[in-house]
């Protein structure tokens, strides 16, 4: 449990990166090992639930965690649920931040389309960019209130 949640961490701090201008320095082996760690949390999400005790104890280290780094990505908090879409959301955070190289970013629309999500409506693309747009409306309110 301790190597997992290290590997977490490791993983926060890639998402941090990709929330900030800290995605202007990536190259397309930073954002290939960036999906590459989304994918093995994504195993360890399909795999961990025959053992309720450890999703429950991952789950609680996981949101401290995200709590501690202050990360927003929407609705949606850092936990063991987070892990089963972290390919999504590593996608999400990119597609909104504006520092991120322009041919990285055509790689990134590239992926809607291979992971067969982006069907000829572009449905999975217009969700997340709704989903971006509204998060941001949200934050502007709420900045006004202030």
């Amino acid at each position: 449990m301790e190597n997992l949640t290290k590997n977490a961490l490791q993983f926060l701090d890639v998402l941090r990166m990709a929330l900030s201008s800290d995605a202007s320095q990536w190259d397309e082996e930073t954002l290939k090992r960036a999906f590459e760690w989304a994918a093995f949390f994504e195993k360890v999400h399909s795999r961990l639930p025959s053992k309720p005790h450890h999703v429950k104890e991952l789950d609680s280290r996981l949101k401290q965690m995200g709590n501690e780094m202050a990360l927003s990505f929407g609705e949606k908090q850092f936990g063991f649920d987070f892990l089963g879409q972290a390919s999504r959301y590593v996608e999400r955070v990119l597609l909104q931040n504006e520092h991120l190289d322009r041919e990285l970013y055509r790689q990134l629309l590239d992926k809607y389309g291979r992971r067969g999500r982006c069907n000829g409506s572009g449905s999975a693309l217009v969700e997340d960019v709704s989903s971006i747009r509204v998060e941001g409306a949200k934050m502007q309110c709420l900045q006004s209130t202030r």
